[in-house]
């Protein structure tokens, strides 16, 4: 992404904002128009409070605002102005949000997007910890016992490795 020679925190914003825009329930691209970053566009305030009443109520110290153009999900060619918002603290970001042209927030920006069934099914195994069920778990959800498990898979692995031994010394005669 061109920053257009922005500020550390104005260029951190608009990257968190293409990466959680497209992601969205209402968007599925952002685009800057030219110059947008720049200096004497990009709002950079100091802020003392909550960054924001609606959503977020982390406090920051500083405020960085831009506008963008959302493109409305599953439409053709429908781009909405909106305003980009994103609060820090010791040079942290720690609150987005996304504003319409008029200043509100557009809170269904912030759920995600659609998902595919191959991502849903992907989602769901991330939920579950993993994506394809161990030796030792599938044999945990059998047995029901924990304690059983863990001393059967220490003695094949002991087994093998003194086994692996005879045979190479039974070999090597």
């Amino acid at each position: 992404m061109e920053t257009e020679g922005a500020s550390a925190d104005v260029a951190d914003c608009a990257a968190h904002a293409s990466w959680v825009v497209p992601r969205s329930s209402s968007f599925d691209a952002l685009k800057l128009p030219n110059g947008a970053l720049r200096a004497d566009r990009a709002e950079v305030k100091p802020w003392e409070g909550r960054f924001s009443p609606v959503k977020q109520a982390v406090q920051v110290s500083q405020v960085v605002m831009f506008d963008a153009e959302g493109h409305r999900r599953g439409t053709a060619d429908n781009w909405v102005p909106v305003k980009v918002r994103c609060g820090y603290k010791d040079g942290m970001m720690l609150a987005y949000e996304l504003l319409d042209a008029d200043g509100a927030t557009i809170t269904e920006a912030a759920r995600p997007a659609p998902q595919t069934s191959r991502a849903a099914r992907s989602q769901v195994t991330r939920q579950k910890g993993t994506s394809k069920p161990a030796k030792a778990g599938a044999k945990s959800a059998r047995s029901g016992s924990k304690a059983s498990i863990k001393p059967a898979a220490a003695k094949p692995a002991a087994k093998k490795s003194t086994t692996n031994s005879k045979k190479s010394k039974s070999s090597s005669r």
